[in-house]
């Protein structure tokens, strides 16, 4: 999953950890999600199966989970996490609420 340079905004491409997320399904029913990770000095790349009929949304939030902890990981002082998933965004902005009315969530 590289990110084409002139798809990364100028003022990210020289500050520390930039991390992108991906979930993604097939036809057949299989799932996955992946990490890319690019740094000043290094570039990672982290794929991964997800349960057949996972939904491509739990597989993005998966994807955003590994991130997160790559993150607190890494602690860096600038962290960019970047991902095309607005519902995704939309779940987390709202997750106290969420955890209030399901009382726990695992993906």
């Amino acid at each position: 999953m590289p990110v084409p340079e002139d798809l990364v905004p100028f003022d990210l491409k020289h500050l520390g950890l930039v991390l992108y997320t991906d979930g993604s399904g097939s036809d057949s029913g299989g799932t996955g999600s992946s990490v890319f990770m690019k740094t000043n000095t290094e570039e990672f790349r982290y794929c991964f199966r997800n349960p057949d009929k996972n939904s491509v949304f739990r597989s993005e939030l998966v994807a955003i989970r590994e991130v997160l902890n790559i993150a607190l990981d890494n602690r860096a002082s600038d962290t960019w996490i970047l991902t095309d998933s607005k519902s995704s965004i939309q779940f987390l902005k709202d997750w106290l609420n969420i955890l209030d009315m399901w009382g726990s969530i695992y993906f």
